[in-house]
């Protein structure tokens, strides 16, 4: 079977993950329809999207939850746990394993993920706009009048 390469691809991040393990062009494809439907998508959604093996729906919408539907705090747990030498041991790890109904063989799957795909995954926030919303965003409720 032969993988056509589309070299109509703007953005090399994006034909670069169509030759990740597990990414094909079909991935891809739906990926970029989704962004272009869902600019600022919720984060169960971007989760969902990356379409992990064991993650489903349920799963995506559990993480989103517990992170506050918050890309950066949800992204900065999961890089942590991956990238962590004790990975039982890191404060991401645990944050993930006390999420109710989500067990280790599917925060394993997601963190070999992230292993192997960090770059993309960021490309992608930062391609649909969710990248930057960062954990204090207090800037807002101050009024000084």
């Amino acid at each position: 079977e032969t993988r056509k390469r589309s070299s109509s691809s703007s953005s090399s991040s994006l034909t670069l993950l169509e030759n990740q393990p597990g990414w094909g062009p079909k991935s891809v494809q739906n990926m970029l329809s989704a962004i272009e439907r869902a600019r600022n998508p919720p984060l169960w959604r971007f989760i969902n999207a990356l379409g992990l093996k064991h993650l489903g729906l349920s799963n995506s919408k559990l993480i989103a939850d517990n992170f506050g539907e918050s890309f950066a705090r949800w992204w900065s747990a999961t890089k942590e746990a991956a990238m962590s030498n004790d990975r039982k041991q890191s404060k991401g790890y645990n944050k993930l394993i006390n999420i109710h109904g989500i067990g280790p063989r599917k925060i394993d799957a997601l963190l070999e993920w992230v292993l192997v795909n960090q770059d993309s995954c960021e490309e992608l926030a930062k391609a649909v706009g969710i990248f930057h919303d960062t954990v204090d965003d207090d800037d807002h409720h101050h009024d000084h009048h």
